[in-house]
């Protein structure tokens, strides 16, 4: 049996969260995940290349956790990545918009990532 459970937590919209229970045979343990709102920004540009390459493009933001391999005990060569946005397609001019979480207002994100 396994000793408990870990996992980082993602619910679009949401703030990134850990869960980290103990598991016994004689404990059942219950964990309710509170979504914490995050607001958003928005990035704009531009894609300066071939137009033809546009038509094929999809753009999406992730968030690389790079403290994820150590709180899961995964080795080094891991990479959790979690998408904080929609997808977004470049127009026939190549502008784009993307709108992200702003993680700055994540506490686990924000801190975490400057300790690694």
């Amino acid at each position: 049996m396994a000793a408990g459970i870990k996992a980082i937590l993602y619910a679009p919209g949401c703030a990134i969260a850990t869960l980290d229970l103990p598991l016994s045979a004689t404990s059942n343990p219950r964990y309710d995940c509170v979504c914490q709102p995050l607001r958003t920004v928005s990035i704009t540009g531009a894609l300066r290349s071939d137009e033809a390459l546009w038509r094929q493009l999809e753009l999406q933001a992730k968030y690389v956790a790079r403290w994820g391999q150590k709180f899961l005990q995964l080795d080094t060569d891991s990479v959790i990545d979690i998408p904080v946005g929609e997808v977004a397609y470049p127009g026939e001019d190549g502008r784009f918009r993307l709108t992200i979480l702003d993680l700055a207002d994540n506490p686990l994100s924000a801190s975490q990532d400057l300790k690694t």
